[in-house]
This record gives C-alpha cells, sequence and structure tokens, in this order.
C-alpha cells in the first residue's frame, strides 16, 4: 500500500488525490481499481476466511 500510495517511485495517489491532480478518468484507472481491491481485501479478510 504504500508503494500505491505515498512513494515517490510509486503512484503516489494519495498526494494526487488530495491536492486534485488526478482527472475524472484517471479515477476509473487500473492503479485506483486495485486499490480499492486491496483494501477491501484487508478490511474483509478476517471476516470472510478463504
Amino acid at each position: 500500500m504504500k508503494g500505491l500510495l505515498v512513494d515517490r517511485c510509486g503512484n503516489n495517489l494519495r498526494n494526487q488525490m488530495a491536492h486534485g491532480l488526478l482527472g475524472y478518468e484517471d479515477f476509473f484507472s487500473a492503479m485506483n481499481c486495485y486499490l480499492w481491491w486491496l483494501t477491501l481485501r484487508l478490511c474483509c479478510l478476517p471476516i470472510i476466511k478463504l
């Protein structure tokens, strides 16, 4: 998650979203979809054990 959100070598999504640097179409990019999936997976993992 650090590489997706805050790492300069990564996507730095947190900074781009916080400062309004993302366009409308960027919210549906592969990295944003992956971030949502990863977040849901980490939150639901204790509930749904595979």
